[in-house]
């Protein structure tokens, strides 16, 4: 008695080889979605909380030689670097307009310049300081979406 086909003992073994690699084939496709969720859940987690801890003032506003400078301080709780050899992180507007990098400089000539929370640095806008009685409105954006807007209000002293 000679039987063609497949004995039950091969059709098992057949069955269960099946069942396990569309187990590890399942296994590997959630794991691998369930890491790319995970990683750029904890991105952007990270961009909220450098966001939420991340802030500056514009302290003090200044004459010398004409110009306008201003003393900002990290009020946050990051370390901010605002310049990095060429790459200025700060945007600085007056009057609602765009002043070039190439236009206003940080005082201390360094390329790198970083402030740690509380520390300031002091900038030099080369814009003209307001004549007595006019009026100056200056904006900085810098990184984590901070920013700090100042009225500079001449009332004949050398400081707004």
């Amino acid at each position: 008695m000679s039987r063609k086909g497949v004995t039950p003992v091969i059709a098992t073994v057949l069955l269960i080889t099946i069942s396990v690699a569309a187990t590890a084939s399942a296994y590997t496709f959630i794991n691998t979605i369930q890491s790319d969720i995970q990683s750029h859940f904890e991105e952007d987690l990270t961009e909220e909380q450098r966001q939420q801890q991340s802030s500056f003032n514009i302290e003090y506003v200044y004459e010398n030689d004409d110009y306008i400078f201003l003393s900002l301080r990290n009020t946050g709780t990051l370390e901010l670097v605002m310049k990095d050899g060429d790459d200025y992180r700060l945007d600085l507007y007056t009057e609602q307009r765009p002043i070039s990098t190439d236009e206003w400089s940080f005082v201390s000539e360094e390329d790198q310049v970083s402030l740690r929370s509380e520390q300031t640095t002091t900038i030099n806008t080369s814009e003209a300081f307001p004549d007595e009685g006019d009026s100056v409105f200056l904006e900085l954006y810098g990184p984590f979406q901070t920013s700090s807007t100042y009225v500079c209000h001449n009332s004949g002293s050398s400081s707004c």
